[in-house]
């Protein structure tokens, strides 16, 4: 009933609020950028690439997203950004929606462990 010490770790309540948390962020950035002149976060796409007709642009945009939220820089070719790619496909069968798919994948990197600090 009482708390007497700070948690030192993640919690299942911490991980369901990141989760929501990183669910209506990654929303209102694509729909933001989608519409804007000068997009902030999703320079590289302009929401109409599929793997099919864009995926040059579509790695260039996961690289720029491990770059800006990780400070990572990865190659075009690697394994992080065949994982996301393969993250979009799935995510964009099941909606159907390029946006949609683009706010999925940005919620899911926006959940990794490393974005958060405890």
């Amino acid at each position: 009933m009482n708390t007497t010490a700070p948690a030192r770790t993640a919690n299942a309540t911490l991980l369901l609020v990141q989760e929501r948390l990183a669910e209506l962020g990654a929303a209102y950035v694509v729909a933001q950028d989608a519409e804007a002149d000068s997009p902030r976060l999703f320079d590289e796409v302009d929401f109409t690439e599929t793997p099919e007709d864009g995926e040059a642009a579509m790695a260039r945009q996961v690289q720029s997203l491990f770059w800006r939220l990780y400070g990572d820089r990865i190659d075009a070719d690697g394994e992080e950004v065949a994982a996301v790619l393969d993250l979009w496909g799935d995510l964009y069968r099941a909606e159907g929606d390029i946006g949609a798919t683009w706010a999925g994948v940005l919620s899911a990197l926006l959940r990794d462990p490393e974005m958060l600090v405890y």
